[in-house]
């Protein structure tokens, strides 16, 4: 990560208590002038806004059988919500973005602003990211090292795919841009083919892709997108390439002989990137963790390498399948409850067990899959004990009176299922 050199703004008072007990150290004043306005009372008072908390958790779900355009729509705002959400970190955080680019050591600092899900190669996106973030503050609480390089983030891939996650069971491989295959779920645009049986394209790159179809089908390829369509390059060995997710139908330019117009064509897409960006228009300076838009050339495109892809959903291939996630085993014991297999047909993304006593105390359980769960497809078949909680031995659970213990699933969708209770006197 490149060392930000803007100067930061902060607001000492009152980010010293929005985290909760004071937990947070003023940053040194720097050259810049804090905006200050003066009180009835005479004094002066700090008119800066800080950033806007995301009080709800989303729920893409429908109510309806939704139109593929309103599939298209949601997968946008869906990938928006983890591009854009606003927050602070607890204390500074250093931490290795993981995977294939394991050399790169990033860093979020407390009392900096940031917009966007950290970008790092682990985790489930915005969903993952909640289970630490105060709703009302807007603020990120610090568990450990640990965590935060295992679950907290997600990649430029993770960040497409869970927004496509929200509406679209058909596809595999959500996090990783090499898994944006059609043996995957994702569909090339246009007449551009490849090998279906290609799973990677760091093995198979993208420009080879490219060569082999011509430049005037991959051209067409990319006049086809529409919202929610991917673009996506792979182009070495070490597995690195990008995703960018279009927000709006290709804009096309033709030239007099009718032939596409690449350097006059673009496409604008959202993508979460590494590279940070100052924004002001949050009313302090605030690092963004991604683009929520931008537009490209058909060129700039070209000359990386990059294919247009979709999904069978988009295409009219698959139609839109309601979330649903089941029970299967025996509920009435708490070890039939923990050796059941909880099923969903799309990706879970954070289970709780919660258990409460007759006095309404309650003990919760927090498991958050990790990108190999995702990738390998565990995730959507989970075996109730992977949450590392030990019915038998757990000091937590009362030796007198009943207590009862429920499971509760978000799925990528948003939407929130209890699967199972079952009640022990």
């Amino acid at each position: 990560m490149k060392r930000i050199t803007a100067l930061f703004l902060t607001l000492a008072a009152l980010l010293t208590t929005a985290c909760g007990g004071g937990k947070l150290t003023a940053a040194p004043e720097t050259e810049e002038t804090v905006s200050l306005t003066e009180t009835a009372a005479g004094e002066q008072k700090d008119t800066r806004q800080v950033p806007v908390p995301m009080k709800d958790a989303p729920d893409y779900s429908f109510d309806h059988e939704p139109t593929v355009d309103e599939m298209r729509q949601t997968a946008i705002r869906a990938m928006h919500d983890i591009v854009s959400v606003q927050w602070f970190p607890e204390v500074t955080i250093r931490y290795n973005k993981k995977g294939s680019v394991s050399n790169k050591d990033f860093e979020v600092l407390a009392n900096k602003y940031y917009m966007g899900v950290p970008y790092t190669s682990a985790g489930t996106g915005l969903f993952q990211f909640l289970a630490y973030y105060d709703k009302e503050t807007g603020c990120l609480h610090y568990t450990d090292q640990a965590s935060f390089n295992e679950v907290i983030g997600t990649s430029c891939a993770g960040a497409v795919g869970w927004g496509l996650l929200s509406v679209c069971s058909s596809i595999t491989g959500e996090n990783v841009s090499n898994f944006l295959t059609i043996s995957n779920g994702y569909l090339p645009l246009g007449d551009v083919t490849y090998d279906p049986a290609i799973t990677d394209f760091s093995a198979y790159y993208t420009k080879q892709i490219v060569q082999d179809n011509g430049t005037d089908k991959v051209l067409a390829g990319y006049a086809a997108v529409q919202p929610g369509d991917v673009l996506v390059y792979g182009d070495d060995s070490e597995g690195r390439g990008h995703t960018r997710m279009a927000i709006a139908a290709a804009n096309v330019v033709k030239k007099a002989d009718g032939s596409i117009d690449p350097d006059q064509s673009t496409i604008t897409t959202q993508e979460q990137a590494a590279e940070d960006i100052v924004d002001e228009s949050a009313g302090v300076p605030m690092i963004r963790c991604g683009q929520v838009s931008k537009s490209y050339t058909f060129t700039q495109f070209l000359q990386q390498g990059y294919i247009a892809v979709t999904t069978a959903e988009f295409l009219g291939q698959k139609p839109y399948e309601k979330c649903q996630v089941t029970f299967e085993g025996d509920s009435s014991t708490l070890e039939g409850l923990a050796a059941g297999t909880l099923h969903c047909n799309y990706p879970m993304a954070v289970m709780r067990v919660i258990l409460r006593t007759d006095k309404g105390e309650e003990v919760l359980k927090t498991q958050l899959f990790n990108r190999r769960m995702i990738g390998d497809g565990t995730a959507r078949d989970y075996q109730v004990l992977g949450t590392g909680t030990n019915f038998t031995k757990d000091r937590r659970i009362p030796k007198t009176g009943s207590y009862s213990v429920a499971l509760e699933v978000t799925a990528s969708t948003g939407e929130v299922f209890t699967p199972a209770v079952t009640v022990v006197e």
